[in-house]
């Protein structure tokens, strides 16, 4: 009798424990690993490898964040990926998607550990990341004409005393342009993604600056955006797309060639890559960085 009693109780740690490891609530309170073999997933080993010194804290939040990401169906879409709120800044110029495309620092951005980085408000800014990331000439990017993301996440929210851009790169009117703008000196939003500078897909009026923000190219003649997962009325969202330009991405500013313009915002999180395929997943990824990033690293997650 007490064999049995015993091995009833056994019985039951053990589901209790086996139902752990495999379901994870949207609250992120309970992780599901992507492979076997001790948790966690294959793509959050290859990341963890690439920095270095992180706590367990950061160790935790990074694994749950990059596996919640593979999970969901919102980690492969990403050429860049990038936690500027994270310990140092030389972890923070680390791609969490590939070794490719390290952060190069020009002149200096203000950093402040799992805050995130902050550049100039200035047109022109001498504080920024250069991605090196260049979509004309990227091998196989997921950014393309017809299928491509923006996405930031502003921790602070200062109106800009000029044009407020944080990531992306123009060159000419009529030409390709790729960029994202919050709460400019005018109080609009711009999300161009593939699309002529001067034909700007904007939402007025912007009235704050943090959140999470992303532009995002489904087609050839529609772009999307949402302001914390909820999805945007915009103006002109019907633009033709262009090929993707021929220049390096910016993050703090825009690489606008000879004059790089920056904002006045902290940046926390921010990317680059192929389109959201629906709402729903765009919503999926702002609560995954939310509550398993930013919450933990962060404190909070500003919206």
């Amino acid at each position: 009798m007490k064999r049995f009693v015993l091995g009833a109780l056994a019985a039951l740690v053990i589901g209790a424990g086996l139902g752990a490891g495999l379901d994870r609530s949207r609250a992120g309170i309970l992780f599901k690993p992507t492979t076997s073999g001790g948790g966690g997933c294959s793509q959050a080993t290859a990341y963890l490898a690439r920095v270095s010194g992180y706590d367990g804290a950061h160790i935790t939040a990074a694994t749950n964040t990059i596996c919640a990401l593979v999970t969901d169906g919102v980690w492969n879409m990403w050429d860049g990926l990038y936690f500027l709120a994270t310990d140092t800044e030389a972890n923070a110029e680390v791609n969490l998607k590939s070794s490719s495309f390290t952060l190069v620092k020009h002149g200096s951005p203000t950093f402040v550990a799992n805050s995130g980085s902050t550049g100039i408000d200035a047109n022109p800014s001498t504080a920024y990341y250069d991605t090196q990331f260049n979509p004309a000439t990227a091998s196989t990017p997921q950014f393309v004409q017809n299928s491509a993301t923006l996405m930031a996440w502003s921790m602070t929210s200062v109106q800009s005393t000029v044009q407020g851009w944080i990531l992306g790169a123009e060159t000419s009117v009529g030409a390709s342009s790729s960029e994202l703008e919050i709460w400019s000196s005018a109080g609009n939003d711009t999300f161009d993604v593939n699309v002529a500078l001067g034909s700007s897909v904007v939402f007025t009026p912007a009235g704050t600056a943090s959140g999470s923000w992303i532009a995002t190219r489904t087609g050839a003649s529609l772009t999307k955006a949402y302001h914390n997962g909820t999805t945007l009325t915009l103006t002109n969202p019907t633009q033709a797309s262009l090929a993707p330009i021929n220049a390096n991405f910016f993050v703090l500013a825009t690489n606008a060639g000879s004059v790089i313009a920056g904002g006045p915002n902290q940046i926390g999180i921010f990317g680059f890559g192929s389109m959201f395929v629906d709402d729903a997943h765009a919503l999926t990824f702002h609560n995954d960085i939310c509550t398993n990033w930013l919450t933990p690293i962060h404190g909070s997650c500003p919206l």
